[in-house]
């Protein structure tokens, strides 16, 4: 179990912020081991499509932590969400 009842994970990254709402009763180990696992596949297909011309480095970095976050809330069946980052 998490040390912490930690009930968000949000990640802040250019014009969003990125939200993954975590049930009560989730252990670390289930966040670190699947998030690793959809990192490595992602970051396979991204490559492809780097390589294929279809999206830019800069692209994959805005994408990436989205698509990881929307693997595990369907794999998990929890909440995620993406919010718009308010501006200055």
């Amino acid at each position: 179990m998490l040390d912490f009842q930690i009930a968000q994970i949000r990640a802040v990254a250019g014009e969003a912020v990125y939200v993954l709402d975590l049930p009560r009763d989730a252990a670390w180990e289930d966040v670190e081991d699947l998030a690793e696992t959809l990192m490595d596949e992602i970051r396979e297909r991204h490559r492809d499509a780097i390589l294929d011309g279809t999206m830019t480095y800069e692209e994959s970095e805005r994408r990436r932590w989205h698509e990881i976050w929307i693997g595990m809330a369907e794999i998990r069946n929890w909440a995620y969400r993406m919010e718009s980052r308010p501006t200055r």
